[in-house]
């Protein structure tokens, strides 16, 4: 098991047995983000074209304390390609995923002091179940035959860092970067490390 699985695990363990303050489980809010994810196009046949555009809604609340959130949440991407790139002998395929997860976040948002910190400081793990649908758009491989269409399925661990700063009433402004730490992929395709880097808004209730 690689380094970041592991991580992810440590981080998973550590927010489940960390509850300070007992609570009731809620729901209390609703995040709407919007920001870039890396695609699975080959790094080097890829003409440049390695991220698209992600966005993505997240609903969720405090988990025993409110130092613990938890969340779940979709996002879908596609990644546009509609000609065929520029390599020899290679396939061309468009990709277009959805994604759907869970997760759980340890946020620091009082200082030692017990005042509001102006920024919050989040560590998030959780896990995601990936949808891809692989589109045929060009070309044929070094056997002369082209490319089929296909579909597949994947999971991965995933783990990340948010900031927040509270705009007015219940609005936040969240910055996220997540990392998809692949699981037992099914496909040479698949079995990459990813990350997306989002913005959007948070809404409490």
């Amino acid at each position: 098991m690689g380094f970041q699985k592991v991580l992810s695990l440590m981080l998973l363990g550590g927010l489940l047995l960390y509850t300070p303050a007992p609570a009731q489980p809620d729901i209390s809010y609703l995040s709407i983000k919007l920001g870039a994810i890396r695609n699975l196009q080959d790094d080097d046949l890829s003409d440049g074209k390695l991220h698209a555009l992600y966005p993505e809604v997240e609903i969720g609340g405090n988990l025993f304390t409110s130092s613990i959130r938890w969340g779940v949440y979709g996002g879908v991407w596609d990644d546009g390609i509609s000609e065929a790139l520029p390599a020899r002998d290679y396939v061309t395929y468009s990709y277009h995923t959805y994604i759907a997860g869970g997760r759980l976040a340890y946020v620091f948002t009082e200082g030692q002091s017990g005042k509001q910190l102006p920024l919050m400081l989040g560590f998030v793990t959780g896990f995601s179940r990936h949808y891809v649908k692989a589109r045929y758009v060009a070309g044929a491989g070094i056997d002369g035959q082209p490319g089929n269409d296909f579909s597949g399925e994947f999971n991965t661990f995933d783990f990340g860092v948010q900031v927040g700063i509270k705009l007015f009433g219940p609005l936040r402004l969240l910055g996220e970067v997540q990392q998809f730490v692949p699981i037992n992929a099914e496909r040479d395709l698949f079995n990459v490390n990813r990350r997306a880097y989002k913005t959007g808004i948070v809404i409490g209730f």
